[in-house]
């Protein structure tokens, strides 16, 4: 047996391919026993993309492998091996182009979508491409011999069989036999009466569409047999989705209804909210027996409005815009000293319930109707201020019959207020807008909250809900169980 040392590299830039995997069987070979048994040996290429081998003289076969690359067995015969060189094809990309095979002209009517789908190769690859009708391009094919199918939007499918070459652009033509031709024809009215300027569209090509005449009528020409749907918009009304079966000349869909939408404002009402945390310390040793409660609490006045494009019960949720101002954020801390027979005589908590409550009713003074700042009056212990109340906006969702159908989560959108408006683009359809549900969480917590007790912060979930006329203010939840979690908080 003699040691043999190969180098795998690529086949058009030749340089070396370092990692590449190996597989060998050598068969029968001889053990200590004087027993037969086949040996598998396998191993990666080196930086240098080499590896090395023992072989008896014979032909053996390599099963080569690297990611990026296609599978390729190599013959090498020994004790002269033709070469030493194992080179893997790269993969290689696609240009395709399409023509009509009546007119020899481009694609008409322009397809919004074609596909080349491919399979059939030796080594199991297979490929999918999707452009329109301009054209498509595929990228990182592996190479080799491929059959398929080319797919545009009113033409027949079209079979193809092709070989890819790997490190280059391979450019193929595909001549597509079109489809028969009909046309839509139509009206478009609103309670009676015919809509001018609609556009009707049929979906599924670039360029069949129609403006509507004075009296309301379309007729949209060249429109390839099949399933099709028509699309009818205009400003003012909601979209018409009307599917048509094209399967003659002249194919009528009749009256297509569009119905006026109203742009309306939905005030979702005022709030003023305080957000309030507290800190305890314990009596901690025999000659200090205190007990201090810290309140940290921060007010906020806010708004919402939802603006709506409404048909029926049927809407389209514009936009919601919320308003939120926040004022200083405060505390203050109240403290009691007990004598060593008073903490014999009385349970822990219920000292700590007393002066807790007392924290409270400093803090529900806050939002009284005499004014935010009402609770001022009260002079209990040592307050401030400690800067400014933020807002942070963690997430929006709108919900119709308790599925999501938009959320600011999913595009990871945490927006800050102290006194700015903040606006958000919703552009969502809901068929019942009775099933709506609008959910707001925010963090509430203060500009300088990394320092001292005012690092805790509140966690709040606003909601709204359909009661008949509109949307009704619900109560609001404290630190929800459901609240979006990330990883600066």
């Amino acid at each position: 047996s003699t040691n043999y040392t190969w180098t795998v590299q690529d086949k058009v830039t030749h340089a070396p391919i370092q990692w590449a995997y190996y597989t060998l069987t050598l068969s029968n070979m001889t053990t200590l026993a004087n027993g037969e048994r086949n040996v598998v040996l396998t191993d990666w290429a080196d930086s240098s993309g080499q590896f090395q081998t023992v072989l008896p003289p014979g032909t053996h076969r390599y099963r080569v492998s690297r990611s990026g690359y296609p599978t390729t067995f190599f013959d090498i015969s020994v004790p002269s091996p033709a070469s030493t060189i194992f080179e893997l094809e790269p993969p290689g990309s696609i240009s395709c182009s399409f023509q009509d095979q009546d007119t020899g002209g481009m694609l008409n009517p322009a397809p919004a979508g074609a596909a080349l789908r491919l399979s059939g190769h030796v080594g199991g690859y297979s490929a999918e491409g999707h452009g329109d009708w301009m054209g498509l391009e595929m990228e990182e094919v592996m190479p080799g011999a491929y059959t398929g199918t080319v797919s545009a939007v009113g033409y027949e499918d079209f079979p193809v069989s092709l070989v890819v070459t790997g490190g280059v652009t391979n450019a193929f033509e595909f001549v597509l036999d079109p489809l028969p031709r009909g046309t839509i024809t139509g009206s478009v009215q609103d309670s009676g009466s015919p809509v001018e300027g609609a556009t009707v569209k049929v979906s599924g090509f670039s360029s069949l569409q129609y403006e509507t005449a004075s009296d309301g009528s379309f007729s949209i020409t060249n429109v390839p047999y099949g399933s099709r749907t028509c699309v009818v918009k205009k400003d003012g009304y909601r979209t018409a989705v009307t599917p048509v079966s094209v399967s003659q000349s002249s194919q009528s869909v009749g009256i297509v209804a569009l119905q006026a939408i109203s742009d309306e404002e939905l005030n979702l009402g005022a709030w003023t909210t305080t957000c309030f945390n507290r800190v305890e310390e314990v009596p901690g040793t025999f000659f200090g027996p205190g007990y201090k409660v810290t309140c940290s609490f921060g007010v906020f006045d806010a708004t919402a409005s939802l603006f709506t494009e409404r048909s029926g019960n049927a809407a389209v949720l514009d936009s919601l815009l919320l308003d939120i101002e926040g004022f200083k954020w405060y505390y203050y801390s109240v403290s009691s000293s007990f004598s060593l027979a008073d903490l014999a005589f009385a349970q822990l908590d219920d000292v700590s319930s007393a002066v807790g409550d007392l924290c409270m009713t400093m803090v529900d003074l806050s939002p009284a109707a005499s004014g935010f700042f009402s609770f001022l009056s009260v002079n209990i212990g040592a307050g401030g201020c400690g800067g400014q109340t933020v807002v942070r906006v963690d997430r929006v969702v709108i919900l119709e019959d308790g599925s999501p159908v938009w959320d600011s989560y999913e595009r990871l959108d945490q927006r800050y207020s102290t006194s700015s408006p903040l606006s958000y683009a919703i552009d969502t359809d809901v068929s019942d807008i009775t099933e709506v549900v609008i959910r707001i969480y925010v963090k509430v917590t203060n500009e300088n909250y990394c320092i001292g007790p005012l690092f805790l912060r509140d966690k709040i979930r606003f909601e709204w809900k359909w009661d008949g006329n509109g949307f009704k203010f619900q109560k609001p939840k404290t630190n929800p169980s459901d609240y979006p979690s990330f990883s600066f908080d």
